[in-house]
């Protein structure tokens, strides 16, 4: 459909990406999408769209770097620190800023698009997650399950990588997709870092789908026995501790 209305390669791409775990996706077809995604790890600018969209902004505020993980989090860095500190103009442009959510978005879909997260995991995806199969955030979904038996260097990353999602719950592939009904039904209306906490409120609702429940509970129970993941705790935070949430939250030195 969307070769025969002869929209450009970026969004060929984008669609195929977006629906690569379809069931009427050839199985070759997908591979080759995620391989292709892999690739374009390497440098931003083999993205299509998000070099279109951020290249300037890129030049401005990550300079000298090309590695497309590395440029991502540059720009959402300096969105999430721009928000906290609630500036006028963000430095991140508009139309960038809604291409950088798309490829945060796809990131989220497979941890091999997200190396130091991969890297930090290698050892224990083998011992905990062997027969996860990779996509649809599984085998991010197995280390958070087993985030008890994780080795420290990967224990911190997954932490990390849920402190964001509960900051930022749309960046929650598995949340996002078996509650995507739900969120229709719910909250439309919502704010993207409350959705979750929209979700939490319809739990017990007679219309609430069962799995969608079940996966609300899982995170509730994330947010409960994990100190600083709880979303509150960093968008409600007076002024005078700005500075702490940033430097724990958002660098990703840190």
């Amino acid at each position: 459909e969307v070769a025969d209305n002869q929209i450009d390669t970026g969004d060929l791409m984008e669609c195929l990406v977006h629906n690569k775990h379809q069931k009427e996706m050839n199985e070759k077809c997908a591979v080759g999408v995620t391989h292709f995604q892999l690739i374009q790890m390497k440098d931003f600018r083999f993205s299509y769209k998000f070099k279109m969209a951020c290249k300037e902004d890129v030049l401005k505020l990550c300079p000298n770097i090309k590695r497309k993980v590395d440029v991502v989090i540059c720009l959402s860095t300096t969105v999430r620190n721009d928000t906290l500190q609630e500036v006028k103009e963000q430095r991140v442009s508009l139309k960038c800023r809604k291409q950088l959510r798309v490829e945060e978005l796809e990131m989220s879909e497979d941890i091999r698009l997200q190396p130091e997260l991969y890297e930090s995991c290698k050892q224990d995806i083998g011992n905990h997650c062997r027969n996860v199969a990779f996509g649809n955030a599984q085998v991010i979904e197995c280390l958070k399950e087993n985030k008890k038996q994780l080795l420290p260097r990967c224990h911190q990353r997954v932490f990390k990588l849920q402190e964001t999602e509960m900051m930022d719950p749309e960046l929650d592939y598995i949340l996002m997709r078996v509650c995507k009904q739900m969120i229709k039904r719910f909250c439309t209306e919502a704010d993207a870092k409350y959705m979750l906490q929209c979700l939490k409120q319809n739990k017990n609702s007679e219309m609430m789908d069962p799995k969608c429940k079940q996966m609300i509970t899982k995170r509730q129970i994330t947010q409960n026995t994990g100190v600083g993941l709880s979303p509150l705790h960093v968008y409600d935070l007076p002024n005078s501790l700005q500075s702490l949430s940033e430097k724990c939250f958002l660098n990703p030195a840190f």
